[in-house]
């Protein structure tokens, strides 16, 4: 199987880390989005929508990141996909919890806002509103997060970590590009602790914490 993907992006790092935790045998080509190598005609022959990432299993394609995590998946057995029906139906809630509005708020809404230039106002007084608001609208997912989600359990769906928090944890530390202050809310920082502390984090991370610095510099700017 081969996947491209950018292996900084809030897409690729869960199929990365999935990769790494169960040790697959997936041949990882980059695509860095900031080159534009999504754009070009080889990509595009791939997936014409010109996003990241892809997966081809011989003359098989998925284009989506959460299909994709699924299929690598597959009939493995292991406890990142609940076996039972009420905790898979949880996992796919906290899934789609984080791919809609918790992505339209923080990711697009705060983080994107300040580091890509399309996401931007032209006007600063209407940016500086924009972005105010979505700040409190990220905050607000930030205490259900916090307050309801990982109350009294170490991960989204309980004593085992799942698909939920691989795509959860890439989201939230995106944060980390503007400086996110995450200390209010202590149930996630110590969610991170032990996402972090996983083997399969510093694989799967590597890139986007040597983008880091670069997205820092770009707040500033």
């Amino acid at each position: 199987m081969h996947l491209y993907c950018d292996p900084a992006s809030t897409t690729g790092r869960p199929l990365l880390m999935l990769i790494a935790e169960l040790g697959l045998a997936v041949e990882v080509h980059a695509i860095s989005l900031m080159a534009g190598e999504h754009r070009t005609p080889a990509f595009l022959a791939l997936n014409p929508n010109g996003q990241v990432p892809v997966l081809a299993d011989g003359d098989f394609r998925l284009t989506e990141s959460g299909a994709i995590l699924r299929y690598l998946v597959g009939d493995l057995p292991t406890t990142l996909v609940p076996t039972d029906h009420r905790g898979l139906a949880q996992m796919d809630e906290a899934l789609d919890w984080f791919k809609t509005g918790f992505s339209a708020d923080f990711c697009a809404g705060v983080v994107y806002a300040q580091l890509l230039p399309h996401f931007r106002y032209p006007d600063p007084a209407i940016q500086a509103a924009v972005l105010a608001r979505a700040k409190e609208k990220a905050a607000a997912r930030f205490e259900v997060l916090d307050r309801h989600m990982l109350a009294g359990r170490p991960f989204l769906c309980g004593q085992a970590m799942t698909l939920a928090d691989l795509v959860g944890a890439a989201m939230v530390t995106l944060g980390e590009g503007v400086g996110y202050d995450l200390a209010p809310y202590p149930n996630i920082q110590a969610w991170i602790g032990r996402m972090k502390a996983r083997p399969s984090w510093g694989m799967a991370n590597r890139a986007f914490e040597e983008l880091k610095a670069v997205l820092g510099a770009a707040v500033g700017a």
